[in-house]
């Protein structure tokens, strides 16, 4: 990824602090670059970004010779900014996940994983994910436990909240294969109930489902 001009071009998207946009978008640019090297070291070869953004996870992993796509809504300053991605020009589709019609253009695709960063807490309803048949599915999520909870709500801030647990539910026809802590200090393979329990009491978490054969 050409970090210079995609920082440059990232922000002009901003008004008032220059400074503060590109702190930030240094920090992402390091967690997608954590990302990637997860779905390198997963032998993943075709991934679909829901809730893409500025679709810089997807330029990453193009970038890496990953067939990646990203979905999100129809906003025209995401599609503009889509549009000056030299590895991932063509590769967005617009719409939402929750909407039969998108599944459809999608589903013909067959993504070997999924990526929802900081996306899942946003979406209504999770069963068209299911649709895709992706083999695996990568999120990243801001715990559910008491103290995020009453830290938002003093925030005003309203989203749903997923424990790692709950995925156990959510996606039924995964396991957990990997959880990784904020930060990505360590991870463990194949966690057990009572270790997705207490990985709750962190602030984030990135976990990695596989499909069940």
């Amino acid at each position: 990824m050409g970090d210079v001009d995609i920082i440059k071009e990232y922000s002009n998207l901003y008004e008032g602090d220059q400074n503060s946009s590109k702190e930030y978008l240094y920090k992402r640019i390091s967690l997608y670059r954590k990302i990637v090297s997860i779905i390198e070291d997963l032998g993943i070869n075709s991934i679909l970004d829901i809730g893409c953004s500025y679709g810089l996870l997807v330029e990453e992993a193009n970038a890496k010779g990953i067939d990646a796509w990203g979905l999100d809504l129809p906003i025209k300053k995401l599609q503009e900014f889509h549009s000056k991605l030299p590895l991932s020009k063509g590769k967005f589709i617009y719409g939402q996940v929750e909407d039969d019609s998108v599944i459809r253009q999608l589903v013909g695709k067959k993504f070997q994983g999924i990526t929802l960063l900081d996306t899942l807490r946003n979406l209504k309803n999770t069963k068209n994910i299911l649709k895709l048949e992706a083999q695996f599915i990568i999120i990243k999520e801001v715990s559910n436990n008491f103290y995020i909870r009453r830290k938002r709500r003093k925030a005003g801030i309203d989203f749903q909240l997923y424990s790692p647990y709950d995925y156990l539910k959510i996606f039924p026809e995964y396991s957990v294969l990997r959880i990784y802590s904020s930060k990505f200090l360590f991870h463990i393979e194949k966690p057990n109930f009572l270790c997705l329990k207490l990985m709750n009491l962190l602030p984030t978490y990135t976990i990695v489902l596989k499909r069940k054969n």
